[in-house]
C-alpha cells in the first residue's frame, strides 16, 4: 500500500514539473520580472569574479545556488528553478507524512493545482527560500535542532524578510534552553557579514537602518496582496482551506509548520503597506506560501472525510466529490499560457547581434538594461555596483559605444537629451521605440 502512495506521489510531481517545463520552454524571452535576468547574470559573473557572490541586491544565498545553473543560461537554470520546486514539494509531501496527514501523498497535487505555481515556479529566485524553509521545518518536526537552526539562519541570504523569523525561532531555542542551536542560527548570517567585511569593505547589515532607501516603488493597502493571492492560490482550494480552518487548528504539529510562512507573508504585508526597505510588492514574492497551502488543504481533505462519515454514513461519494473538485482547480492552471516575448529582451539581443556584427572590437561598451547585459556578457563593475552603475556621459572616451534603452537610460543618468550634440555622439542604429545605439565620437 505505502508503495502504490510513493508512486502516486511520484507521478504527480513528475506531470506538474513537464507542465510548468513546458511553460518554462515556450517562455524563452520572458520574464515575470526582469529581476529574474539580474540573478542570473550576478550568479554567471560571480564565477569569474567570486567578490559577486557577495552582492547584496544578488542575495548570497540565491547567487550561491543558481551558480552552477546559470553557468548554462537562461533555460537551465530555469529547469533548476523547476527541480527546485518539484524537491520542495516532495519536502513538504515528508512533512506532512511526519504530522501524521492521511492524504499525505496528495501534498505535490495541492501544490501544482496552485496557478501561481505553474506561473512563477520556474522564474523566480524565492525557491531557495523556500527549501530552507521546508529543511527547517522538517528539522524541527524531527527534533533536529542544529539542522533546523542552520535552515533558519540561511533565510536572511535570500530574503531579508527571513531576519524576522530567523530572530522569532532563535529566541525561541533560547527560551528553551536550547543554547547551541539558539546561537547556531546566527552562524551564517555572521560569516557572510565577515565575508562582507574583509572582502569588500561594506557593511551590509546598515539596509535595515534604512528602512526607506527609496520611494520608487510606492507603498499600498493592507489588501494589497489579497486579489493576487486569491487568484494565485485558485478559489477551489481557498474555498477547501477556509472551510476546514476551524478544525485544522486541532493538530498542532501543522502550525509548526505553518507559523513561519504565515509570519512571512504577514511581514510582507506590512513592508509594502508602509514602502518600506524598498519593497516592489510583487506577488511571487509570496510564493513559498503556497507549499504551507498544499498541507492545509491535504488537511482540510481528511476533515471533509471526517464529516461525510458523520452526516452523510459511508462516503462513497468521497473520492468523486475529489475528482470533481480536482478537474474544476485544474482548470486554472490548464488556462496559463507562455509569457509573451519581452520586447526589450528582443531589442536588447538585436543590439547585441548589430554590435557583433559591425562593431566587433568596439570597447568599451556600457549599457543600462539587464536583458543587454544577459546577452552581451558585459563586465560588471563591482559587488553593489551593478547595470544601473554607469558613467557620466561627459566622462566618456572617443569610440565608446553606449546602449541607450527607453525604459532605464533617462532613470540611470543618461538622458535622452545627452545625446542630441552630433559632434559629440553618432548614431549607429536604432530600434524604434526600444533602444538606439551610440558612438562617442
Amino acid at each position: 500500500m505505502q508503495r502504490r502512495y510513493w508512486l502516486i506521489s511520484g507521478i504527480l510531481i513528475v506531470l506538474g514539473s513537464v507542465w510548468i517545463g513546458m511553460l518554462a520552454y515556450f517562455s524563452p524571452l520572458s520574464t515575470i520580472v526582469q529581476d529574474e535576468v539580474g540573478h542570473i547574470v550576478i550568479s554567471q559573473r560571480a564565477w569569474q569574479q567570486p567578490a559577486f557572490v557577495l552582492d547584496t541586491w544578488g542575495r548570497f544565498g540565491n547567487t550561491l545556488f543558481y551558480m552552477p545553473a546559470a553557468l548554462g543560461g537562461l533555460y537551465v537554470a530555469r529547469a533548476f528553478a523547476v527541480l527546485m520546486t518539484a524537491l520542495t514539494a516532495g519536502l513538504y509531501l515528508l512533512i506532512a507524512r511526519q504530522v501524521g496527514l492521511r492524504y499525505w501523498y496528495l501534498v505535490p497535487l495541492f501544490v501544482y493545482l496552485q496557478p501561481w505555481v505553474s506561473q512563477f515556479a520556474y522564474a523566480t529566485t524565492v525557491l531557495p527560500y523556500a527549501v530552507c524553509l521546508g529543511l527547517a521545518a522538517y528539522a524541527s518536526l524531527n527534533r533536529r535542532w542544529l539542522w533546523a537552526a542552520l535552515a533558519i539562519g540561511c533565510l536572511p541570504l535570500m530574503r531579508h524578510e527571513g531576519l524576522l523569523l530567523l530572530g522569532l525561532w532563535g529566541l525561541y531555542r533560547l527560551a528553551q534552553r536550547d543554547w547551541r542551536s539558539g546561537l547556531l542560527s546566527g552562524l551564517p548570517m555572521l560569516v557572510y557579514y565577515g565575508l562582507c567585511w574583509l572582502v569588500l569593505g561594506n557593511r551590509p547589515w546598515m539596509i535595515f537602518f534604512e528602512p526607506k532607501p527609496t520611494d520608487f516603488y510606492g507603498s499600498g493597502t493592507w489588501w494589497h496582496f489579497g486579489p493576487d493571492l486569491l487568484a494565485g492560490i485558485g478559489w477551489p482550494l481557498v474555498v477547501l482551506v477556509v472551510a476546514t480552518a476551524a478544525w485544522s487548528w486541532r493538530k498542532r504539529q501543522v502550525w509548526v509548520v505553518v507559523w513561519p510562512s504565515v509570519v512571512y507573508l504577514l511581514s510582507h504585508v506590512v513592508i509594502y503597506r508602509f514602502g518600506l526597505f524598498a519593497s516592489g510588492g510583487y506577488s511571487y514574492f509570496l510564493l513559498p506560501f503556497a507549499f504551507v497551502v498544499a498541507i492545509w488543504a491535504t488537511q482540510g481533505l481528511e476533515i471533509v472525510q471526517t464529516a461525510l462519515n458523520r452526516w452523510v454514513g459511508p462516503a462513497q461519494i468521497f473520492w468523486p466529490l475529489v475528482a470533481v473538485f480536482v478537474l474544476v482547480a485544474l482548470s486554472l492552471p490548464a488556462k496559463l499560457r507562455p509569457i509573451p516575448v519581452d520586447l526589450e529582451a528582443q531589442a536588447s539581443l538585436e543590439a547585441q547581434r548589430w554590435i557583433a556584427q559591425n562593431q566587433p572590437q568596439a570597447q568599451p561598451v556600457y549599457a543600462t538594461h539587464v536583458w543587454f547585459y544577459y546577452f552581451q556578457k558585459l563586465p560588471l563593475q563591482a559587488p553593489n555596483k551593478l547595470w544601473w552603475s554607469v558613467p557620466k556621459l561627459e566622462t566618456m572616451q572617443s569610440g565608446t559605444l553606449v546602449v541607450w534603452d527607453q525604459h532605464y537610460s533617462a532613470r540611470m543618468g543618461w538622458p535622452a537629451a545627452g545625446f542630441r550634440d552630433q559632434s559629440q555622439w553618432q548614431q549607429l542604429y536604432s530600434i524604434p521605440d526600444r533602444m538606439i545605439i551610440y558612438q562617442k565620437r
